[in-house]
């Protein structure tokens, strides 16, 4: 009997003590929590404040709450996204006035920095929305910004090497002359931005849609980064891309491979295109048919002037293209689809550009 006498006391001692270290555990926690949020409060405070110095210490605050508690990384992703918007617009009047070497303020850049760098991994299902903001001259090499909301951003000149903006949306963004060699834009929706005198070696482009995409004076072509390298492995990959009407006035593709890429009505006018691989492309005249409900049409891509020496059409539609104007000497064409096609009286809109099915 004293024995389990005993054995009941012990067990209910160590029942008590473990209730004990429960409740200092929840304690802690609780007292962790509050800590937080107080940081995080006077961090949004500093975000809003008036002087420069206050709204850098608001970024870095985030910054160590967001590597400390990856709980609050969804929340601080918004918070940061808006502050940029907000901040960015300071600089509109001065970027309309003309004025040359614009960059974000010093509190700006420290943001994108933070939500370029962040581990993904924490992200919660959150995603950056950037839209309207006026990032030029900005400095996002090996950006995270992948299912961004860039919409409508400005990022003339902007630093973007290496960059992740993989299924991002870029519509109508300003990219002229930015940097975005080996950058990932894989299924990114640039209908109608403005990429004219951009840097696109190495860039991946698969599937992207670049409807009216301004890519004039462009660099896309690939190089010898070494004597005897591949220029294939250095000119940006457009596999599948989807560019009606999309401009390449002078620009230089030469070794780019547009594999299945849909350019009716694209503008290669004056373009260097030797070496380019257009196996499977369609460059030809198209007619959207009544299952879309319209009746408009898609002319050929025109390449007068282009310089399409050793290009390879391999399996291209070429249908109605004018070649006279073109430089196509050494080109491979004999397995290139080349027939008349009659099509819609009026040019297809955006509107329907992005309904139809460019393989049927």
């Amino acid at each position: 009997l004293q024995g389990d006498w005993s054995s009941d006391v012990c067990s209910s001692d160590l029942d008590a003590a473990k209730s004990q270290i429960q409740d200092a555990e929840t304690q802690t926690k609780l007292a962790q929590q509050s800590q937080i949020i107080d940081q995080f409060n006077t961090a949004v405070a500093n975000l809003e404040s008036g002087t420069l110095t206050s709204r850098f210490n608001g970024v870095y605050e985030l910054q160590i709450i967001m590597r400390h508690s990856r709980s609050e990384q969804p929340e601080i992703i918004q918070v940061i996204s808006n502050f940029i918007r907000i901040e960015s617009q300071q600089a509109k009047g001065l970027r309309r006035a003309g004025h040359g070497g614009i960059k974000p303020s010093e509190d700006v850049q420290a943001a994108l920095t933070l939500l370029a760098n962040r581990n993904t991994s924490y992200d919660g299902g959150a995603t950056i929305d950037l839209h309207g903001a006026n990032l030029d001259g900005s400095q996002l090499a090996n950006a995270k910004l992948a299912r961004a909301d860039l919409n409508d951003i400005h990022l003339y000149e902007a630093n973007l090497t290496g960059a992740d903006l993989s299924h991002s949306e870029l519509a109508h963004a300003d990219l002229r002359g930015s940097y975005l060699d080996s950058a990932k834009l894989v299924s990114a929706d640039l209908t109608r931005a403005d990429l004219s005198s951009a840097s696109l070696h190495s860039t991946d482009l698969t599937m992207a849609i670049m409807i009216r995409t301004n890519l004039r004076s462009a660099q896309l072509n690939g190089y010898q980064v070494r004597a005897m390298s591949d220029p294939n492995q250095s000119a940006a990959i457009l596999v599948n891309a989807y560019m009606p009407f999309a401009n390449l006035e002078d620009a230089d593709v030469s070794w780019v491979n547009f594999y299945g890429a849909f350019l009716g009505g694209a503008r290669l006018v004056d373009t260097t295109a030797s070496y380019a691989h257009f196996m499977n492309a369609h460059l030809g005249a198209r007619r959207v048919w009544e299952q879309y409900q319209v009746d408009c049409g898609i002319p050929p891509a025109d390449l007068a002037g282009a310089d399409l020496e050793e290009a390879n059409f391999n399996g291209a539609n070429l249908d109605n293209v004018d070649l006279t104007h073109a430089s196509y000497r050494s080109a491979d064409l004999v397995h290139a689809r080349r027939k008349y096609v009659a099509v819609g009286s009026a040019l297809c809109s955006d509107q329907d550009l992005r309904v139809i099915d460019p393989n049927v």
